[in-house]
């Protein structure tokens, strides 16, 4: 239970860093301006996303609204899973509390203004770069790749386990045969 509390005061945070970051962008840079933060790397772009992340899906706020409900229900029935039958699992609770903030935090601008508002604007790379993001897209981003690592290293220590089993098994049988 202690565990529950610890990546539920994480989810929080990381949803207050997200809306506090959203609102400062909001009151201070103009819809649609740039301020360089670090000139020619970084700037503060406020925009507005009404797709997922990274822009992508355009116009598809309440399909995003129903998907991101159901998918922020089913990871944290995922987490107090994890939690309970899983403990010693830490990598995939901080996996599931990365992608349950980042999903919440960016609801709660669907659900209030309608869009999602981005700001962070890495333009190092314009030609291979041209994504403009928040913390909520931060946090989804990390915990899914994260994720992706999670289950390549799982299948890999599947595929060793398997392979000790099987030579235990082989080893046991020419033995039986000696």
């Amino acid at each position: 239970m202690l565990y529950l509390i610890l990546w539920a005061a994480i989810a929080a945070l990381i949803v207050i860093a997200d809306q506090v970051t959203k609102l400062i962008v909001v009151q201070n840079i103009p819809e649609g301006e740039s301020v360089p933060f670090i000139e020619g790397v970084l700037h503060w772009t406020h925009i507005k996303n009404d797709g997922a992340i990274f822009g992508w899906f355009d116009d598809s706020r309440w399909m995003f609204m129903i998907l991101s409900t159901v998918g922020i229900l089913v990871m944290i029935g995922m987490l107090v899973y994890w939690v309970k039958k899983e403990p010693k699992d830490k990598l995939m609770q901080v996996i599931l509390t990365l992608l349950i903030a980042g999903g919440i935090g960016n609801m709660i601008d669907r659900c209030t203004i309608g869009v999602v508002t981005d700001f962070i604007d890495f333009c190092a790379f314009p030609g291979l770069w041209k994504w403009i993001f928040n913390v909520a897209d931060c946090a989804v981003t990390i915990g899914g790749g994260m994720m992706v690592l999670w289950l390549v290293w799982s299948f890999i220590v599947e595929i060793k386990n398997k392979g000790a089993q099987n030579k235990e098994q082989d080893d046991a049988n020419a033995d039986a045969q000696s």
